[in-house]
Parts: structure tokens; sequence; C-alpha cells
């Protein structure tokens, strides 16, 4: 949610920005509606509220073909090996109430989109695996143009 915050931060106190793979809310896989139910009943609830999300918990290496983070093979692998170097960085899912927070703040993005001035290149690829990709709604909200660039995995070479 790194982009969410620094998206509401360009607002007054950067010249232009950049922002690469923004995760601008959370793909969930049920109604938003049954989603609000529960995050709202956790978050009164400390105890419920403050663990880990359904679905999630604490971090455990996955073999590649089954992993939830990245398309590319060697990145994983990078990861793992990151991992395995400083386990101090391992990080598990979300909470519910960082769930709920997430969402109130991607929601609330559009509603601030036509008040941003400050220039910004937007990077995102496709296919996102656990964020959603708000970007196309963003600019469009915000009367800005773009272009998107198709192919680009063809044309990389090395992951």
């Amino acid at each position: 949610m790194g982009g969410t915050i620094l998206w509401r931060a360009s607002r007054r106190r950067f010249t232009p920005v950049t922002l690469v793979a923004p995760m601008f809310g959370i793909a969930l896989p049920m109604p938003s509606f049954l989603t609000h139910r529960i995050l709202d009943r956790a978050e009164k609830r400390p105890a419920i509220r403050d663990g880990y999300a359904l679905g999630t918990g604490r971090w455990r290496a996955h073999p590649f073909g089954i992993n939830r983070l990245t398309h590319s093979a060697e990145r994983y692998r990078r990861s793992l090996r990151f991992h395995a170097d400083d386990p101090a960085i391992l990080v598990g899912g979300p909470t519910y109430h960082w769930v709920r927070e997430g969402i109130h703040a991607g929601r609330s993005i559009l509603s601030l989109a036509s008040t941003i001035t400050t220039p910004i290149l937007l990077l995102q690829a496709g296919d996102s695996l656990g964020g959603q990709p708000f970007a196309g709604s963003l600019l469009r909200g915000n009367g800005a143009g773009g272009s998107s660039v198709r192919g680009a995995d063809d044309q990389r070479g090395a992951p």
C-alpha cells in the first residue's frame, strides 16, 4: 500500500513522482459486502482484529508453482535466498485491521485523484497476483492521459 500512501502525500509534498507497481487495493476472493461484514466485526474485537486475516498466516516458503507473489521464477528464488540469509525480514500475511484500512485507503484514492496536480509517472505490470491495479481509474479520474506498453516481457530478456 506504499503507492497509496505516496499518492496521497504527493498532493502537497513532492514535485514529479514515479510510482512503480503501486498497490491501490486488495484483490479478494469474495464479494465486497461479505468482506466488509467480516472486517467490521473483526474490528470490534481486538483479539481478532490484530490476528492474521482469513487465508493468511505466518510466512512459509511454497514451491514456485503455487506461490502467489510473483510470476518470475528468478525473482522468487532471490526472495527465498534473502529470507534464508536474514530471517528477520520475514513478513507474514496481513491482519484483519490492515486489510480493512487498505481497502478504505484504496477507495479514498479515487475521490482524491482530481485534486492531485503533481506530475506522476506510473509503471504497472499486468496480472497482479495480490494487489488490485486501479491505476487506469485514477488517471482517468484526474483527466490525465496515459498509454500502456504491451509485450515488455518478450523484450526484457532476463527476469
